[in-house]
């Protein structure tokens, strides 16, 4: 009953309005200039890991970072002013966009962190049972029984998290903070998962057909006026591949230098437009996503999310504290055990020793008579 009174509740026309974000300008260049730019960071970082060593990982790893956080800036930021287009309000400033986009993307790193480790946690479990399917004879049974399960835990992990991710990150984009969002997305999911998901996939089958169609004009362009190209220049579109070797700020001579330079520009022109066409079907389903948020989310209350959140986060905190003091404990005691096993042994006190007044022969203090020549003592 409850699937159904949420299926009534869909708003068809929703998915029709997803098709504005082809209409916004703004939104096509933020994102086509994200792509651009975290692009040549990123064949920078090839070039750097093609000379090989420490220094030249490090500087890919350095230009995968940047070309993570320009393309995580840019989509935020689109995201942003398809949000403002979608609650059909004046849009807020390229430059505002810009910087709560950089914000935005910081938070949704920390969003991405939990859901890593909760894959992790996955993961490690799957090697434990699987490193215990290794036994002979019950190691053939526990993987029967056990290979299928965490086949659909690791399917279903993966699911919830493109769902959750599709929740979570417009509520950042809304101005909650990490642990708002966290706990809305739950609250969202425990009252109308179901039309959440069915929201979500119908927003990226429309996404589909509309890439379809701008495939369906892109394609046959492509591949005719490519074909025309190689009959008209015909060999200056050969490789030269000691070309291959230069630096990237020679791109510009390539360009113009003639055999290397024409093949350099085909290439570098088909990529252009292939991240243009990538901007422009990425505005849809970045729309689709604001107007599923707004839709699924109207009178949702968060408040019993965000209480049982935090209470799970204070537990988890008192918890790793608890540990915390435990390991200090121990690691005194081994330490004081360590400092007596160093230390030497303690003295013995001397023993008393007295002497027979007769024989000066040594004596007890507890004996009575001299053991040598009878002598009374005390």
């Amino acid at each position: 009953m409850a699937v159904a009174t949420e299926l009534k509740a869909l708003d068809f026309m929703m998915f029709a309005r997803a098709s504005e974000g082809l209409t916004h300008v703004r939104g096509i260049a933020v994102s086509f200039a994200a792509m651009v730019l975290g692009g040549a960071f990123l064949l920078l970082g090839f070039y750097f890991a093609a000379s090989g060593g420490a220094l030249g990982r490090m500087m890919l790893f350095i230009c995968w970072a940047i070309y993570a956080a320009v393309a995580g800036t840019g989509i935020s930021a689109t995201g942003i002013l398809l949000l403002d287009r979608a609650r059909a309000v004046p849009p807020r400033a390229l430059a505002d966009a810009l910087v709560y986009g950089f914000i935005c993307f910081l938070k949704s790193c920390v969003i991405a962190l939990a859901l890593l480790a909760a894959a992790l946690a996955v993961a490690l479990v799957a090697v434990i049972i699987y490193f215990i399917c290794k036994i002979p004879g019950v190691g053939p049974i526990l993987l029967f029984f056990t290979h299928p399960v965490m086949i659909l835990v690791a399917g279903m992990l993966a699911f919830l998290t493109s769902i959750f991710t599709a929740l979570a990150t417009p509520a950042l984009w809304d101005g909650d903070s990490v642990t708002q969002a966290i706990a809305k997305t739950i609250a969202i999911l425990k009252r109308r998962a179901v039309a959440a998901v069915i929201d979500l996939l119908i927003m990226a089958a429309v996404t589909g057909v509309i890439l379809g169609i701008i495939g369906a004009i892109v394609v046959p362009g492509y591949f005719s006026m490519t074909g025309i190209a190689f009959s008209v220049i015909g060999s200056k579109l050969g490789v030269d591949p000691s070309m291959l070797t230069s630096l990237p700020m020679a791109m510009a001579v390539l360009l113009s230098g003639g055999q290397s330079g024409h093949l350099y520009a085909m290439m570098l022109d088909t990529a252009v437009l292939l991240m243009l066409c990538i901007a422009t079907a990425l505005q849809v389903q970045l729309m689709g996503i604001n107007l599923v948020y707004l839709g699924i989310s109207e009178g949702i209350d968060t408040a019993e999310a965000e209480r049982m959140l935090k209470r799970q986060l204070d537990q988890a905190k008192a918890k790793a504290e608890e540990a915390r003091q435990r390991a200090l404990i121990a690691a005194e005691r081994a330490k004081a055990a360590a400092q007596q096993a160093r230390s030497p042994a303690p003295a013995l006190p001397p023993t008393a020793v007295n002497e027979c007044p007769g024989c000066k022969s040594k004596t007890a203090p507890e004996d009575a008579f001299c053991e040598n020549c009878g002598q009374r003592l005390r």
